[in-house]
């Protein structure tokens, strides 16, 4: 069993090294091939990324109310604690202010810790959300991309090449498209903003 969160994600991380080296061992022994979705040019791959924003709001506005509920009593008595210290400190006695001084700067440190935590707390939420959400079907790289069904013949077992092919590339796409979501609103204005970017540099090389 876990003692501690270190110890959970100490474990997570070990399972997800391992989990990488089966993809990567699978990669190597079955011939993988993508080819782009012709069908959905780049007014459609936009598209995707608006429907995929959609997502975005939606996952950020959930994580925010369950964190609030859950993180913010404890964050406004912290910051409540520090406001009565620093009132009572100016009404004591020199001698007594290195005492409260200590108990502040003490205070301070808990609620820099206290919101750190919140921080990681809520990345999880929205990153676990988000899997679960991709999970369901949801997914940018199967939109952009398509299997390659004519797998490369590897000693007659071109069924376990496909397969392992559609285990590795949803596994991806989930991480991939998980990640992004849980990124927040910021990260995804920046992807919009590049692509657009992008865009309009092909429309002047025309």
């Amino acid at each position: 069993m876990f003692s501690s969160k270190q110890d959970i994600i100490s474990g997570f991380s070990k399972y997800f090294l391992f989990g990488v080296m089966i993809v990567a061992v699978l990669g190597s022994v079955y011939p993988m091939k993508l080819t782009a979705n012709q069908e959905i040019g780049f007014s459609g791959a936009t598209g995707v990324l608006s429907a995929i924003f959609i997502i975005v709001l939606l996952v950020e506005r959930t994580t925010e109310l369950i964190i609030r509920y859950r993180r913010n009593a404890g964050k406004e008595d912290l910051k409540h604690q520090i406001v009565l210290l620093t009132q009572q400190k100016e009404n004591v006695p020199a001698e007594q202010q290195l005492v409260i001084e200590t108990r502040l700067q003490q205070l301070k440190m808990d609620l820099f810790s206290y919101q750190n935590i919140t921080m990681r707390e809520a990345w999880f939420l929205s990153f676990c959300i988000s899997v679960l959400i991709c999970i369901a079907g949801v997914g940018i790289l199967g939109e952009l991309f398509e299997l390659n069904r004519e797998c490369v013949v590897n000693n007659g077992f071109d069924f376990i090449t496909l397969r392992a092919q559609i285990f590795i590339f949803r596994l991806v796409d989930i991480v991939l498209t998980a990640s992004l979501i849980s990124g927040g609103t910021n990260i995804f204005h920046q992807l919009l903003k590049a692509a657009e970017e992008f865009s309009t540099q092909l429309r002047a090389k025309k």
